[in-house]
């Protein structure tokens, strides 16, 4: 209903955080600055929207359509785009992935998981566990091996002082217990290879050591051809 749903989202994963303590407690003020100003926003598209429907010198079936059509995700709950904060970085670097506005809800494609070859939506994949997420776009020739620019952040992320997951994870908790890293590649996911993939992407977890199969995507072109 509206953004009601993304509203109880915000405020949910940061009381489980807070409860966990994994934030202080001052993170819970956040949810009024970031929900205060989508608010406000959508009494003001409401008001325009029934002043459209109600105003019959303004009655145009065609403009009305046009206008609802234009707001439909805003509407859906889907656009709402939090301002620059504590927890929203500023658009300095907005320029490097223009399709992924910062502030704005994650978008999801259809990708193809690497590890069993299973088509799903890369946002159906991650569960609502309060873990962060940190999502890695190769490039067009990278295949994650040994030294391309994939496998050289997986390296650092694991092994520089200054990792922001070394600095947030405790000694002996899993490598993804607070922020889980995925990559999505653009190779044909016969031609990746999961065992090749840096640790980060392949990991060994829990007292049995078993390997996580589920952090490398391969996403889809346009135009669904899967063997390309």
């Amino acid at each position: 209903m509206n953004v009601s749903m993304q509203d109880a989202f915000n405020l949910g994963w940061k009381l489980a955080a807070v409860l966990q303590g994994r934030s202080p407690a001052s993170v819970l003020l956040t949810y009024s600055t970031e929900c205060q100003a989508v608010a406000q926003e959508l009494i003001d598209f409401d008001r325009e929207w029934a002043a459209m429907l109600s105003d019959r010198s303004r009655s145009d079936a065609a403009a009305a359509q046009k206008y609802f059509v234009q707001h439909g995700r805003y509407t859906a709950g889907t656009a709402t785009l939090y301002k620059p904060a504590v927890l929203t970085g500023a658009a300095t670097h907005q320029v490097l992935a223009t399709g992924l506005l910062i502030g704005i809800r994650f978008h999801s494609a259809p990708v193809i998981r690497i590890g069993d070859g299973k088509q799903l939506q890369l946002g159906g994949s991650f569960l609502a566990d309060g873990k962060w997420r940190l999502i890695a776009f190769a490039g067009r020739n990278d295949a994650g091996a040994s030294g391309s620019p994939i496998a050289t952040l997986c390296h650092f992320l694991t092994a520089s002082p200054e990792s922001t997951v070394m600095r947030f994870t405790a000694p002996g908790a899993g490598i993804d217990a607070v922020i889980d890293v995925r990559a999505v590649f653009l190779q044909s996911h016969y031609l990746l290879v999961m065992t090749a993939l840096a640790e980060l992407l392949f990991p060994a977890k829990g007292c049995h050591g078993l390997r996580d199969y589920e952090k490398a995507f391969r996403a889809i072109a346009e135009n669904n051809d899967m063997e390309n």
